[in-house]
């Protein structure tokens, strides 16, 4: 387990839960809650009693005890310990201590445990869960009661001017949203902070919404590719009902065309079956066909996977071949020439 403090003034959302020891509480995620990224643990230390530290224990993992109670501390952070967490895909059981000086303590300042909290938080990470289990709700953040607590440090009533500042700096989703911006392929939109072109602020109960489905938001910019799809003969399933977040995300990604995973592993979170089993052809030698760890010849510039044959969006028949070939033989022509 990885836990890194965050060293800036970043305080998220707050909901109360039953806890032995009213000082300590988890604030985001919230307990039994799941979560798309797993970017902050954020823990409210309280006033009823005082907490000196806090330690954190990650799927039975400890952490060292965090101090809280320095003066320096407490003059940016107050009594918030914001963290950068690594959580394992699924369910992982959080565990919260906190601590405050022992009524005995002397010179060495020794401190006593007074009270914990356990949460399990779901961490849907689109390798093993492209969905989290009904009985953990998605996270929600930006409702006025979790806003009430973070707005003494940020601008959660932004002008739809400043939704659209392109720095990260100054825009006010900038503060809590940055770092999702800082992976090696980042979605031109979201890169320059247009936020307001896709969220809108007065949805409710939860601000910041999108309004339209993917594929209507998505084709205001990508006119292109939904004039294609309409003239295909085939569809691709996800695409035809409008899905473009199920293989892309909207933001970033750490992969081409901000996929949520390496090509290949998209494809098989549907087709698990094609991995079962030698794929394409098989030579003289026995082997299956490369699918990926060599160069896409058609495109040099990529490493081949599933979309070196297969179009992701459409084609003129369900195997979706690139370039719009129906036979296998002309498919293999695309790098094959002989």
């Amino acid at each position: 387990m990885k836990l890194k403090l965050i060293i800036a003034g970043v305080l998220l959302a707050v909901l109360v839960v039953a806890s032995p020891v009213p000082a300590l509480e988890l604030l985001f995620p919230a307990p039994g809650t799941a979560v798309v990224n797993s970017d902050y643990l954020i823990i409210k230390g309280g006033t009823t009693p005082r907490l000196s530290g806090i330690s954190v224990e990650i799927n039975g993992v400890p952490s060292d005890i965090f101090n809280i109670s320095t003066p320096e501390y407490r003059a940016t952070f107050d009594d918030m310990l914001i963290l950068a967490p690594e959580f394992d895909p699924g369910i992982n059981t959080v565990r919260l201590s906190g601590y405050a000086p022992a009524a005995d303590a002397g010179a060495d300042d020794t401190v006593s445990k007074i009270g914990e909290v356990v949460a399990e938080i779901f961490y849907v990470d689109g390798i093993k869960y492209l969905s989290a289990p009904q009985e953990f709700p998605r996270f929600v953040m930006h409702t006025p009661a979790r806003e009430a607590i973070c707005q003494r440090c940020h601008n959660l009533n932004p002008a739809p001017r400043e939704l659209n500042i392109p720095d990260a700096a100054t825009n006010p989703c900038g503060a809590c949203h940055a770092r999702m911006l800082d992976v090696k392929h980042v979605h031109g939109p979201a890169g320059v902070f247009q936020c307001g072109g896709c969220h809108d602020p007065a949805t409710r109960p939860q601000k910041y919404q999108v309004t339209k489905n993917d594929a209507q938001l998505c084709g205001e910019c990508h006119q292109d590719m939904l004039d294609a799809i309409k003239g295909a003969k085939e569809q691709h399933g996800p695409l035809k009902l409008g899905m473009c977040t199920l293989c892309h995300d909207p933001h970033s990604s750490d992969y081409f065309a901000q996929l949520r995973l390496f090509p290949n592993d998209v494809c098989l979170n549907c087709h698990a079956k094609v991995a079962q089993n030698p794929h394409v052809t098989r030579n003289v030698g026995g082997k299956s066909h490369p699918l990926r760890g060599v160069p896409d010849f058609s495109r040099p510039d990529r490493e081949l996977t599933c979309a070196g044959c297969h179009n992701p969006h459409f084609g003129a028949n369900t195997n979706y071949f690139q370039d719009g070939h129906e036979s296998r033989f002309a498919l293999c022509g695309m790098c094959h020439q002989k």
